[in-house]
């Protein structure tokens, strides 16, 4: 996993997939310091997510280093343990980037959701 001030610039390259709006609720998980939770992805792109916490409210700091389990059924690329990294906190959610770029665009992001 390799993060650098740089990839934190807010330059996405990808549009990211709001799941509230097509009214997903779709639940992941994500490990910190050696604990597991839940949360609700909000929206997802190829580079990072927003995530709603479900359970306990762990406190969560910018630049923590998270595994990230986004519970997807993909045959081709390995979803269940992200190296992501937090790069915003807001009230109940945050934003995380993934250490690398995910092989899925958001057209198969959006197909592996609605199964």
């Amino acid at each position: 996993m390799s993060f650098s001030d740089d990839e934190f610039a807010d330059r996405r390259s990808h549009p990211r997939i709001t799941l509230k709006a097509f009214g997903f609720n779709h639940v992941c998980g994500f490990v910190r310091q050696g604990r597991r939770h839940q949360a609700s992805l909000v929206d997802v792109s190829p580079c990072g997510a927003r995530l709603a916490l479900l359970d306990d409210r762990p406190p969560i700091g910018v630049s923590d280093l998270l595994s990230l389990d986004l519970r997807l059924p993909s045959a081709s690329e390995d979803l269940s343990a992200l190296d992501c990294m937090v790069r915003w906190i807001g009230k109940g959610d945050f934003g995380v980037r993934f250490g690398r770029e995910l092989g899925l665009g958001n057209q198969e992001l959006q197909e592996l959701l609605e199964r």
